[in-house]
């Protein structure tokens, strides 16, 4: 609970304020991946139909740390960070990327004059006053809710009356619908696999947040003989891919991670699709 007490306290010392653009902020509560990256483009994809829209990330564990903007697909990724060139990557909309949300927010409102600025990972960025904040939750994580350092998560369970939207990710398992979580209008989501391939053996790698499901999917969908672990936000070495290569057989990985590989001979990806039950009543309700 320190974690969070110290949270609060910086939070009451800072005014958030308004900006002149509407603002929508995408987040977790927990340690981990609950799916940000993947429904901030879902979201974006929708919005861009109408709007023009600007997303801002901070660029996790990239190594530049100065502002960047992504606003086409030849760039280096280890600049701006493996997640917005991603959504760059998926959406073909301007990614701002900076630590400072505040001052790349303004930025980008005064070169591109965005309806929407949709911020990935901003639960925990307290100094913009956002319209509209809607937090991910993984469905396999909601028994046992426990605060760090007792659990994976930053803010205990009574804080999601700060927020005006849940979406409940079930990821490769089935789903059903959620309509409302905690007094809180929902949404159920799940991924589904949109490039599946031929192959029968295969070994498999990634390094994402939540490489246990990832594993789980390539287990389900191929016949998986060995499997590597990475950090989240690992950028990759050839020396980090022998271990896979001597086996001679097809290397599955994810987007997030392919993106980082200078040699992809005989590496694939497993693209996802993200699946809404009601995709209509996000819209409604932004």
């Amino acid at each position: 609970m320190i974690y969070y007490y110290i949270s609060k306290i910086h939070r009451s010392l800072i005014k958030p304020e308004k900006l002149d653009a509407k603002t929508i902020a995408i987040g977790n509560f927990s340690f981990g991946g609950t799916g940000k990256t993947p429904f901030t483009i879902f979201l974006a994809n929708k919005l861009k139909q109408r709007y023009n829209v600007i997303v801002l990330s901070r660029g996790y564990k990239r190594k530049n740390k100065h502002v960047q903007l992504i606003r086409d697909k030849d760039i280096d990724v280890s600049l701006v960070g493996d997640e917005p060139y991603l959504i760059h990557l998926k959406t073909g909309l301007k990614v701002l990327v900076y630590k400072d949300r505040f001052l790349a927010s303004k930025i980008g409102i005064e070169l591109f004059k965005p309806h929407i600025l949709l911020f990935d990972d901003a639960l925990q960025y307290w100094r913009i006053d956002f319209d509209k904040k809607i937090l991910i939750i993984n469905y396999n994580e909601l028994r046992g809710w426990k605060v760090f350092p007792f659990g994976k998560y930053r803010e205990p369970i009574t804080e999601i009356k700060r927020v005006d939207f849940i979406v409940i990710n079930f990821k490769f398992s089935e789903f059903f619908e959620i309509s409302e979580f905690y007094g809180k209008p929902a949404v159920s989501i799940r991924y589904k696999i949109i490039n599946p391939y031929n192959f029968k053996d295969v070994v498999a790698f990634c390094g994402i947040a939540d490489s246990r499901s990832f594993k789980n999917i390539v287990s389900k969908t191929f016949n998986l003989i060995y499997f590597k672990e990475f950090p989240d936000h690992h950028y990759y070495k050839e020396s980090d891919l022998k271990p896979l290569r001597k086996f001679n057989l097809p290397i599955i990985t994810t987007l997030k991670d392919f993106v980082k590989i200078e040699n992809k001979e005989n590496i694939y990806y497993l693209d996802i699709d993200l699946q809404v039950y009601d995709s209509q009543r996000i819209l409604s309700m932004l």
